[in-house]
């Protein structure tokens, strides 16, 4: 893969991680992470890989299983590994915490 294609995709899984954060906002897209993170871990030790290359694992599953007709299962499942690879927000009680002094 070319270096410029790698940056490209980069840049797309940041912008699915951003929109997911800016659609369900930090607390519930924390939530989200948390629920598909056990299912990223155990495809990470089932094929000793990282997260990214569990992403591909899990969206053919995905796509073999007809289980995303619309497309947000893979959106979702994009912006979890790269959260996972990269986390961009602080741990749980922080950002609970943060969404309290919006309030």
């Amino acid at each position: 893969m070319s270096l410029q294609k790698a940056i490209e995709m980069s840049a797309k899984l940041y912008q699915c991680r951003d929109q997911a954060i800016w659609l369900q906002g930090p607390e519930k897209f924390q939530n989200m992470v948390e629920k598909w993170k056990p299912t990223f871990e155990a495809v990470m030790k089932g094929d000793s890989c990282n997260e990214l290359q569990a992403l591909t694992v899990l969206l053919k599953r995905v796509k073999q299983q007809h289980l995303d007709s619309d497309g947000l299962l893979a959106h979702l499942l994009t912006a979890v590994a790269c959260e996972l690879s990269e986390p961009s927000l602080p741990n749980k009680p922080n950002v609970e915490r943060q969404t309290a002094l919006l309030r």
